[in-house]
């Protein structure tokens, strides 16, 4: 079996991304499950959503509209610190801190975006700016949202918009001293915890509780990955995201390589 944590495995939290893995194996363990020993740092994302010996990962919600994972099962999303209900997340629209415009101004003058296939990089800021009348200006592809922020804080894009756990994350790496949040996008359902379609509706019930426990039993991990709990899912949560696309380059391309979306 395959279990991956891929979305947000930067290097400053990789020991507690770990430590959630373990701390779930254990409860699968207790309950008769055998899981695999770590985690798998080396398939390529796509590969590890289609799997079909897939245990647990954790996609966007778009890849998952856009059936870019495939048959893969929702079971469970993430409560994410901060002050949105339960199962949500917004994304920040980061600005360098000395720079005095407005966020519509910024926009304009140009973004820097992780990948087109993203969810809180791309699609919600399209719809952000949509719904205000904003025009999107030149774009930077960056392929992470710690790139985005890289490029906004060295003058290379304008602004970024960036999740609130890659802002959570980013902030406690000391990576967001010359930047400010400036806004923030409407709540959209947080990233899935998801698995193999075939996977026993028990064992989906069992894996979205031992995410849970871990987390309410490590709360030191917890505040480092920016988590609060798991919430039982299902792929139906997701299915009002198809509505959220807009004009502009195509949202269905996915980077082989992972890293966060």
């Amino acid at each position: 079996m395959i279990a991956a944590l891929p979305m947000y495995d930067w290097l400053e939290v990789r020991g507690a991304t770990d430590a959630l893995w373990q701390g779930i194996a254990r409860h699968l363990a207790e309950a008769g499950l055998a899981a695999p020993p770590a985690l798998d740092r080396r398939t390529p994302l796509w590969q590890v959503w289609q799997a079909p010996d897939l245990l647990l990962a954790q996609t966007c919600g778009w890849p998952l509209t856009m059936g870019e994972a495939g048959t893969a099962a929702v079971f469970a999303r993430p409560i994410l610190r901060g002050d949105g209900a339960p199962g949500t997340y917004r994304s920040a629209l980061v600005m360098r801190a000395d720079d005095r415009r407005s966020v519509a101004e910024a926009m304009g003058g140009g973004v820097a975006v992780n990948g087109f296939a993203s969810l809180s990089g791309w699609i919600t800021l399209q719809r952000h700016a949509r719904r205000r009348g904003w025009a999107i200006g030149p774009i930077r592809l960056t392929g992470g949202h710690r790139a985005s922020l890289s490029a906004v804080a060295d003058g290379e894009a304008d602004l970024a918009a960036v999740d609130a756990t890659c802002w959570h994350i980013a902030e406690q790496a000391g990576l967001t001293r010359t930047l400010d949040v400036r806004a923030w996008t409407e709540p959209a359902p947080s990233p899935p915890w998801i698995t193999a379609a075939t996977t026993e509706p028990e064992v989906r019930a069992l894996l979205a509780t031992a995410i849970d426990a871990t987390l309410q039993a490590l709360p030191e991990v917890a505040e480092r990955l920016g988590l609060r709990g798991a919430l039982p899912a299902t792929n139906a949560d997701y299915d009002g995201l198809a509505d959220w696309a807009g004009e502009g380059p195509a949202a269905r391309a996915v980077s082989a390589s992972g890293g966060d979306i």
